[in-house]
């Protein structure tokens, strides 16, 4: 066989294993010089489709193992990423809570522990705010239980107001947006004023604030008037709940 057939055969064996490489020139030009080689090496022997064959097969593994692109490094496989830790809430609450309402807003509303609307529980920021007016309208006593008198005691120093339970409480429920009274306590003047008028739940409520002023000092705190039944009632009434 003459190189140039080796040279053929050679083309014609790797192009049918890897015809990708076939249009190579510069494989081609190996091949040749491989195949060319092979020939001369041969050319004592006797000729033969088997000796031909390995010649040609001799010449291909060599071409192509000097041109073989290099392999593709393994791509590395991800570990497991690392889990994800969070905090999980302390509970979850299936409705709104102190974030739906208006302020004076309760920390504990849900429709199924809250009854009636005394069963409403306000933040330590806002009972604080209540104690610290309170002791804003503090003042000596002598005649009074415990030896002090409150101006925030709104319904016994409203002049003309009775006295009857429920009546200021329903007084209230009475009131618009924005309507106030005054009273004259002991050592500051009062003001009571309905901020809004916007529900917690089934309950129809009324934020109201309470204003204490002595000189140039002043106090307040929110409040929270609603109505429903009180505990051990079966009638709706304006109930006084914070």
């Amino acid at each position: 066989m003459r190189p140039t057939s080796f040279a053929a055969a050679a083309v014609l064996a790797l192009a049918a294993v890897h015809p990708a490489l076939a249009g190579n020139s510069g494989l081609l030009g190996a091949i040749k010089r491989e195949a060319t080689k092979a020939a001369g090496s041969n050319s004592g022997l006797p000729a033969g489709d088997v000796q031909n064959a390995l010649s040609v097969f001799r010449a291909v593994r060599t071409a192509a193992a000097a041109v073989r692109p290099p392999s593709p490094k393994a791509e590395e496989t991800p570990g497991p990423a690392a889990a994800t830790t969070f905090d999980a809430p302390d509970a979850i609450a299936d409705e709104p809570t102190a974030a739906g309402f208006a302020e004076p807003a309760p920390v504990n509303y849900s429709s199924r522990e809250i009854h009636r609307p005394q069963d409403l529980r306000f933040s330590e920021t806002m009972s604080a705010r209540k104690k610290a007016l309170e002791q804003f309208g503090k003042s000596p006593c002598d005649a009074c239980e415990g030896g002090y008198q409150y101006d925030t005691s709104v319904r016994h120093l409203v002049a003309g107001w009775t006295r009857q339970d429920g009546a200021f409480e329903q007084k209230v429920g009475a009131m618009h947006v924005g309507e106030s009274f005054n009273w004259r306590g002991a050592t500051t003047s009062g003001l009571f004023r309905v901020e809004s008028e916007a529900p917690i739940g089934p309950f129809p409520c009324k934020q109201v604030r309470y204003v204490l002023t002595r000189g140039k000092q002043s106090a307040d705190r929110l409040g929270l008037f609603c109505f429903g039944k009180r505990e051990y009632s079966t009638l709706d009434e304006w109930i006084e709940v914070f």
